[in-house]
């Protein structure tokens, strides 16, 4: 059962109560804790909708498109235009007439779409991308993540236990001083002999405390990785060790997230190009209008019964740029540049990760290699022990040679444990260049 615990970082015994190897399952359930609380995935995750609202903007505008108009105006002074008698049955008396209306009112509605645009095909596969584009970046992310956060978790479990043994040293070191003084009351050894067994607890004592701070600077980064808030640290430690034979990894280059980014960044220049040569061809678009005007009624020489005047148009508009100062030969270079760099940028991106894949492997088969070694290491001590603590038994070793040989034994079942967190530390490191955050 996972247990989730809450802690101060300066309560080291509870940490050392809870502290435990990690499991596949229990580090998914620290990814959730970072999913939940990092605001660099939190602003992945939204350039995902962002990419999703920007491609359908880009789909809708092939839909037709409808405003309302009003148009409200005064005319301060009217133009006048000279008339001659004979039109108002007066010949010989020319009249100065004013045209137009001191005010108008114009209510309608505007429909616009489009007909023909080359490019819109284009545009919403750059789109379509483009959203494929940050999701594959947040899954690079949440991988980092995965990767962040085991590091830590594991740093944290070598940092207890470098703990635990500095703990054992001190007790052993304090065992040996509380013989000391009992052999030199009884005057069996010299004095300087306990002094130097004090000097050791003294060590010892420092070297426990240091051990302790690793503890709280390993916590530390761990909260960081997890992306809480700084009064509290969260562990979720599972009480079981990790198995010795982790889910099989690819080799696959072709399964690198980074790669199938690069596969589309390269892909997008290439709908950017074709953008390009397709904006400067010709355009089609349609146009209604329908609206109602009003006069007023204060022309000198006509008047109206229905100031209203109702009135409509449609249209069809061909845009086709004939010469534009050689902006679409430089844009077509351009994008054409931009796919060549994403192309070598592929290209040089699959070397290294074919590369850094390759060193990854050979570092976990060494790590499982160093493992299964620490493992006789510790099984050939464990069995000198017994073997010694008879001889202890019998009289025929001292109560400090027996002690040497525990903490031996304790510095191999310590190796054997740092051997298990290195060994796990880099399949996570192998994972992260060929796997996904699952």
């Amino acid at each position: 059962m996972i247990a989730l615990i809450l802690l101060l970082v300066g309560s080291i015994a509870a940490l050392g109560q809870a502290l435990s190897t990690v499991t596949l399952g229990s580090m998914q359930e620290f990814l959730a804790i970072a999913i939940k609380n990092r605001s660099d995935l939190k602003a992945a995750s939204l350039k995902v909708e962002s990419a999703q609202q920007a491609l359908w903007r880009t789909n809708n505008q092939k839909l037709p498109t409808l405003q309302f108009n009003a148009d409200n105006r005064f005319n301060t002074q009217l133009q006048s235009n000279l008339l001659p008698g004979l039109i108002f049955g007066q010949p010989g008396q020319d009249r100065l007439v004013a045209f137009g209306a001191t005010f108008s009112h114009v209510y309608g509605l505007e429909a616009g779409f489009s007909i023909f645009r080359p490019q819109q095909k284009f545009e919403a596969v750059a789109g379509l991308i483009a959203v494929k584009q940050a999701e594959k970046q947040l899954e690079i992310l949440k991988n980092q993540v995965l990767t962040e956060v085991a590091d830590a978790v594991l740093s944290l479990q070598s940092a207890w236990i470098d703990f635990e043994i500095r703990n054992k040293q001190l007790d052993l070191a304090l065992s040996e001083k509380d013989d000391s003084e009992n052999l030199w009351k009884e005057g069996k050894i010299k004095s300087v002999e306990l002094q130097k067994n004090k000097l050791n607890v003294l060590r010892k004592e420092n070297d426990k405390r240091e051990a302790e701070r690793q503890i709280k600077v390993a916590a530390s980064r761990l909260h960081v990785a997890l992306g809480l808030e700084p009064n509290d640290l969260v562990y979720l430690l599972e009480q079981k060790a990790l198995e010795l034979t982790p889910p099989a990894l690819s080799v696959q280059v072709s399964s690198n997230l980074s790669l199938q980014l690069s596969d589309l960044v390269v892909n997008f220049q290439k709908q950017q190009e074709q953008i390009q040569r397709r904006r400067y061809l010709p355009q089609v678009s349609g146009y209604g209008w329908l609206a109602s005007q009003y006069l007023s009624q204060n022309f000198d020489v006509f008047s109206f019964s229905n100031p209203w005047s109702p009135f409509s148009y449609l249209g069809i508009k061909l845009n086709w740029v004939i010469f534009d100062k050689l902006d679409r030969k430089n844009a077509i270079k351009q994008a054409q540049l931009a796919t060549q760099i994403a192309e070598f940028d592929k290209a040089r991106l699959f070397q290294q990760k074919q590369l850094d894949i390759q060193e990854a492997k050979e570092a976990f088969e060494s790590k499982q290699q160093a493992l299964l070694i620490a493992q006789e290491a510790l099984r050939l001590a464990q069995s000198i022990l017994e073997m010694e603590q008879k001889s202890f038994e019998e009289g025929k070793i001292l109560r400090n040679e027996l002690n040497a040989i525990k903490l031996d034994c304790l510095i191999e079942n310590a190796n054997w444990k740092k051997a298990n967190i290195e060994f796990w530390r880099s399949w996570y490191q192998w994972k992260s260049l060929i796997g996904t955050s699952n």
